[in-house]
């Protein structure tokens, strides 16, 4: 999406071309004149939508950390893991770097992208002026570059292909509540343009 400058203006975040804001019909995507960039799209009940997903992003968040991905058993070792387990391996073995990638990628970013989404949101949604709302959307769109757990998922599967061999390996709940939060997150994302977010944001704060 385009970065926020001012009120009534936007800046094409793929060639930095300004534009001032302007009014289109529902579901009518604006699109930058150089590049072809996206630059906003007008929804309907984006509030309520951004914030369902996001608030059921976070639940789901909770069982997806805590239940077991997989059951491996190798030469009768048998061993269930959960996400965090990959972090305590990292260390183990020595690889600080990747442990503390895993650690800030694949938890705290998407925990913090889903929060101040689904906390800006219900501010808008219910009209309650909740301290911090213009920092918590800046700091929402400056870690989603950052959340990285579909990354991880991509990993994952790919390491359950070269384990099928040597081990086997059976997937557990865990995994499903990863893939519903993936989902979930994806769906709160989708539906708030941050244009229109800001916009709404900056309507709302300063509506005395």
């Amino acid at each position: 999406m385009s970065r926020r400058i001012q009120s009534d203006l936007i800046i094409c975040r793929d060639c930095d071309t300004i534009y001032e804001y302007k009014h289109t019909k529902v579901r009518q995507p604006v699109h930058c004149t150089v590049c072809g960039h996206h630059l906003y799209e007008k929804k309907t009940r984006f509030i309520h939508r951004g914030f369902s997903f996001a608030l059921t992003a976070l639940i789901l968040f909770i069982p997806a950390n805590l239940f077991s991905l997989i059951n491996l058993d190798k030469v009768g070792n048998n061993r269930n893991a959960v996400v965090f387990d990959g972090v305590i391996d990292f260390f183990r073995y020595g690889k600080v770097a990747c442990g503390i990638s895993l650690f800030l990628f694949c938890m705290i970013f998407p925990l913090i992208h889903s929060f101040t989404q689904a906390y800006v949101c219900f501010g808008l949604l219910y009209k309650v002026k909740l301290p911090g709302m213009v920092k918590a959307l800046k700091i929402h769109q400056k870690v989603a570059y950052w959340t990285m757990i579909d990354v991880y998922i991509l990993a994952f599967f790919v390491v359950l292909i070269k384990l099928g061999d040597i081990a086997h390996v059976k997937l557990m709940t865990g995994i499903f509540f990863v893939f519903a939060y993936l989902i979930a997150s994806l769906a709160a994302n989708y539906a708030c343009d941050n244009v229109m977010l800001w916009r709404r944001l900056r309507e709302f704060t300063y509506d005395e």
